[in-house]
């Protein structure tokens, strides 16, 4: 009798059913280790999705997945596992309550190490996990999602992690975030950096993406992007979104996002169809001019944070907000209100720069322990 599958929100597991695999290994005539496949017998993988059916046949039909439970798939069979369902869902389920129930099957059945497959990591990845990763220079860190659902899966360190865990090479990885490919293995692949200038603090493993994740076509569409500054000067006009993304260093996926919401791209850039600009003016359009286009107002996520330098200008820290730099630093908030408006060194040890004043004077995000002395001083000159 076939398993029931619908496509719901469920918590499932697979329980290794060493009978079952000793007979599929005798009758493919392989030479069993009975004493080792009976080792197995029992051990556990819980998982958890928003579309059962899905999620089912991904685990079936995953031939080279590098994961422990992918390899127990190729090596004793895919119908050596019984498939339960731990807990089904209403449609309509929120991402967090999904990802509180599997920690909580998760803590009961325990399917680490040699009880299960299930590798162990925090549910729940900090601000200042995301910020460490972005702050580190030596990696590139990349986002995996689920193609059907677009849920964050997993949030790697470097591409060779990446490559390490899944059906992919660090070569393709690389070519994603330049904006050559984006997906991989059966999964499309962000860079971190671009999910965080969307998600800011609720980046975390589970959570659904926003619908912009567009299959990569190979054609190339000429389609003319204008690229505006936070001042609505018309700066370039590339003669289509690869070239935009490739010499506007923008992802693909993040300029269908600004071209669509109008948005202020890294405090930086908006970015236009030139057929839309063209609808919208009727003078002849030309680079440097200002042009009156309703772009939106930026919600700047980082609008509480404040850049904290020594007396070196080196970047000791960024914090999500005066209270948090208030508590970690042991400074009053009225004394880093008044240092942060005057730019003046906190007893010859601390400066505060506003974060969004800050990114608009360097290139990509800020590096702790990198000296920026040259863009401190333009950030404490005042306007002309």
């Amino acid at each position: 009798m076939g398993i029931k599958l619908e496509a719901r929100p469920v918590i499932y597991s697979y329980r290794f059913n060493s009978r079952k695999a000793i007979e599929r290994l005798e009758n493919l005539g392989f030479e069993v280790d009975y004493e080792k496949v009976n080792g197995y017998n029992k051990m556990i993988y819980v998982g958890s999705t928003i579309n059962e059916k899905n999620r089912y046949n991904q685990h079936r039909y995953n031939k080279h997945g590098k994961t422990k439970f992918a390899r127990f798939c190729k090596k004793y069979g895919f119908e050596s596992f019984d498939y339960t369902v731990l807990h089904v869902f209403d449609p309509m389920v929120e991402t967090q309550e999904i990802r509180e129930k599997e920690q909580y099957f998760l803590d009961i059945m325990q399917p680490f190490d040699n009880k299960g497959f299930n590798l162990q990591r925090k549910t729940i990845l900090s601000a200042v996990d995301i910020e460490k990763l972005l702050a580190n220079n030596n990696y590139k860190s990349i986002v995996k999602i689920d193609m059907e659902t677009h849920e964050v899966l997993e949030i790697y360190r470097s591409l060779s992690e990446a490559s390490k865990h899944n059906n992919t090479t660090v070569s393709t990885l690389s070519a994603i975030l330049d904006n050559r490919v984006n997906s991989s293995g059966g999964f499309y692949w962000l860079g971190l950096d671009d999910l965080f200038d969307l998600y800011g603090n609720e980046l975390d493993i589970g959570m659904i993406v926003d619908g912009f994740l567009l299959p990569y076509n190979n054609t190339v569409t000429k389609e003319p992007i204008c690229v505006f500054n936070r001042y609505h000067e018309l700066e370039m006009i590339f003669g289509s979104k690869q070239l935009t993304c490739e010499f506007g260093k923008i992802t693909s996926f993040m300029l269908n996002k600004r071209i669509q919401d109008l948005g202020l791209h890294k405090n930086r850039h908006y970015f236009i169809r030139q057929s839309d600009l063209k609808e919208l003016t009727e003078r002849h359009i030309e680079v440097n001019k200002t042009y009156e286009v309703d772009f939106k107002k930026p919600i700047n996520k980082h609008a509480n944070r404040i850049c904290v330098f020594n007396k070196k200008n080196i970047l000791v820290g960024v914090y999500k907000n005066k209270t948090q730099a208030s508590e970690i630093l042991k400074i009053s908030l009225p004394t880093i209100n008044k240092y942060l408006f005057s730019g003046e060194l906190y007893k010859n040890k601390h400066r505060f720069i506003e974060y969004d004043k800050f990114i608009t004077h360097i290139e990509g995000l800020p590096l702790v322990g990198k000296f920026y002395k040259k863009e401190i001083n333009i950030c404490l000159t005042p306007p002309a």
